[in-house]
């Protein structure tokens, strides 16, 4: 009897690569730069670094997404209009656009995390970085969950 071998696609693995670097951005983000950024309440550095550094998490989650090409497009449509308001709050202060912030950047996480969750929970072999994956997306629930309540506030 010949036995077959089990063999996984190159793209699997750079794909699984990609929720260990999630999981350090929001890392980053969360536990490091936030903290320091507080410590800085005001002034344009402080705004430039947190749209920039929000925009990288982003962007470094739609990498994450690379298997469905709809999927890719309409989430580099949603992150772009969420980048765009971010940055036009940052431009303009207005506080309808607030508003508009908070709203499209928990449709982001949300999308985010629906994704990751379908990813990390499929039907293969469990590896290190799918548990990174798994704990990216709690942490990223924990985000809209901070979202939510700031959007209560307003």
């Amino acid at each position: 009897m010949e036995e077959t071998k089990f063999t996984v696609p190159a793209k699997f693995w750079s794909e699984e690569r990609n929720l260990t670097w999630l999981l350090v951005a929001l890392i980053l983000d969360l536990f490091i730069l936030d903290p320091l950024m507080n410590l800085f309440t005001t002034g344009l550095a402080v705004s430039v670094i947190n749209t920039t550094a929000f925009a990288i998490l982003l962007l470094l989650g739609l990498l994450t997404l690379t298997r469905h090409r709809v999927t890719q497009i309409v989430f580099a449509g949603i992150t772009a209009v969420s980048i765009s308001v971010r940055v036009g709050l940052f431009v303009f202060g207005k506080k309808w656009l607030l508003v508009w912030d908070v709203l499209l950047t928990m449709i982001c996480l949300i999308t985010f995390v629906i994704v990751l969750l379908i990813y990390v929970y499929q039907e293969s072999p469990v590896t290190r970085h799918r548990i990174r994956g798994a704990i990216a997306t709690y942490l990223l629930i924990t985000i809209v969950f901070a979202f939510g309540t700031e959007a209560i506030r307003i």
